[in-house]
């Protein structure tokens, strides 16, 4: 438990103007609710996606679910299966 508090604790989360953006907040949250409702622990991302890209179009950030998905990976957080297999962009999208 104290790892995964570390690890928590260690996300970046950038900041926009006078706030933060949300996604790979949102993306957690969505995340540890699956875990608590004992879905599968490595999902598709298709079963994320709609669910998540309605929560981000009332942010003011218009950001895509893939986004905090590969940020997600950087952090240490999530994990992707063949993630070698997908194309990133620079900053790990």
């Amino acid at each position: 438990m104290n790892k995964i508090l570390e690890i928590f604790t260690k996300i970046k989360v950038l900041k926009i103007n006078s706030g933060y953006a949300i996604h790979k907040p949102l993306v957690l949250l969505v995340a540890l609710g699956m875990c608590y409702n004992n879905k599968n622990r490595l999902e598709f991302f298709s079963v994320y996606e709609d669910f998540v890209n309605k929560l981000l179009t009332k942010s003011k950030n218009k950001i895509q679910a893939q986004y905090p998905f590969g940020r997600l990976v950087n952090d240490g957080v999530w994990e992707i299966d063949n993630l070698e297999n997908l194309s990133r962009t620079s900053s790990g999208d």
